[in-house]
């Protein structure tokens, strides 16, 4: 008997020391999403070798973030990592329960100042500015149609590459309609808001003492690399369809701008010879061959000069309010560095607000360079920025050298997490 209590006396010891050195992380996913978003980034993490149980909750977006929190259960002392919409529950369930706390806090994504983007997909501004873009992808074609192609043959092709563009703008188009609702949830986002006011009025409160921002920052042509990860689908990286549609089409355009240019220019010169001459047949003709010429090169250059820049303008300009019209004052064809700090649908300023900094020393906001908002759960850039901030001390995320992972959590991975708090029916608190 001696024997057989001393050894489960030894095997007690083993299991507390055993989760005494573990971790355990609770994801929560964005709006629109579920906890499944994070399965490739624990799976990836685990694979580099670092040890930690894993738990995810799901609530629905649309609801007030308030009653999310209040629904939400997330245990003492885990690192909490959130995406999007999800950060603002963490931060209001940490608000409203006192009696809880995490160990970190790392928001993702998050519009920790709100989602500026919200009133101009609801207000139709953001559908305006889709539409503008795709109407001067349409302009050259239409213009050559009308110029060279005044047949059947030349209207099939127009109305193909109109079908064309214009599947790609209904899918943005339909994607931010049903990201984006007139519901409570997606109301508490709008800045200025009475939950954001409330939220932000003193922030230390929301935020435990380790706390870190990851900003996705995909730079320019944001609207094209959304659509590639729309694509690919939730929690996946970027499909490069968008963008190799966009490049193809950045380089037929410039090419057929250059093109027409010097044809107009050849006519140009030619015209200009008949009228020297006194021929005068030959100078109205090239007259209009030149003219005609250069109104294909001019129709082009629009869709063009939108490729290159003018839809990036616009996107932030209008939609995701990361940039002001008089920066465009000069007219030059210069990327802001701004642009590098929005994730095609928050801005660095909303995701990674000054007020996660602390003067301790410690980068408390992260850019997570080439990341768009649709593929920060799955970019190896966040994954690059969690990894940085595992090492920090007031995280301290251990890394298995022997190579063993660690496991999963309520998920079905290897490693079963202790069960959540029951309340007073005996029943565990449901996320």
């Amino acid at each position: 008997m001696k024997k057989i209590i001393v050894g489960l006396i030894f095997c007690i010891g083993l299991f507390s020391t055993g989760h005494a050195q573990s971790n355990e992380i609770t994801f929560v996913p964005g709006l629109g999403e579920t906890g499944s978003v994070w399965s490739g980034m624990t799976d990836n993490l685990h694979q580099d070798s670092y040890s930690f149980y894993n738990n995810s909750i799901n609530y629905n977006g649309y609801n007030s973030i308030s009653s999310s929190a209040g629904n939400a259960y997330i245990p003492n002392g885990d690192v909490v990592i959130t995406h999007s919409e999800g950060g603002l529950l963490a931060r209001k369930y940490l608000q409203e329960s006192s009696s809880h706390s995490y160990k970190a806090l790392i928001t993702v994504g998050a519009p920790n100042a709100g989602a500026p983007i919200v009133n101009p997909v609801l207000n139709g501004t953001a559908s305006n500015v889709i539409a503008g873009m795709i109407n001067k992808l349409l302009l050259g074609p239409n213009v050559a149609l009308h110029v060279f192609l005044p047949s059947p043959v030349g209207a099939s092709v127009v109305s193909a590459v109109e079908n064309l563009l214009a599947t790609g703008q209904q899918s943005l188009q339909a994607y931010l309609n049903y990201l984006y609702q007139d519901q409570p949830g997606i109301n508490d986002m709008k800045p200025g808001s009475s939950f954001l006011s409330t939220l932000n009025q003193y922030p230390g409160n929301t935020l435990p003492a380790a706390h870190y921002a990851i900003y996705g920052a995909e730079g320019i042509h944001t609207p094209w690399h959304l659509a590639g990860s729309a694509y690919a689908g939730t929690g996946q990286v970027e499909n490069s369809l968008g963008i190799t549609v966009h490049d193809k089409l950045e380089s037929i355009y410039l090419d057929v701008t250059i093109s027409a240019a010097g044809i107009a220019d050849l006519y140009r010169l030619r015209r200009d010879r008949a009228k020297r001459n006194y021929n005068f047949d030959d100078y109205f003709k090239y007259n209009r061959l030149y003219h005609k010429w250069q109104d294909v090169a001019a129709a082009f250059n629009v869709g063009y000069r939108s490729l290159l820049i003018g839809d990036q303008k616009e996107w932030s300009t209008y939609v995701t309010k990361s940039l002001i019209p008089q920066e465009f004052a000069s007219g030059a064809f210069i990327v802001p560095k701004k642009w590098y700090a929005e994730d095609g649908l928050l801005s660095s300023e909303t995701q990674a607000p000054k007020f996660f900094s602390k003067d301790d020393g410690i980068n408390r906001r992260l850019q997570a360079l080439g990341a768009n908002h649709l593929e920060e759960t799955a970019h190896p850039k966040v994954k690059q920025r969690l990894e940085e901030i595992f090492q920090n001390g007031d995280v301290n995320i251990p890394k298995n050298q022997t190579g063993d992972g660690g496991g999963s959590g309520g998920d079905g991975g290897g490693i079963t997490p202790p069960p959540p708090p029951c309340n007073a029916g005996g029943t565990p608190i449901a996320c």
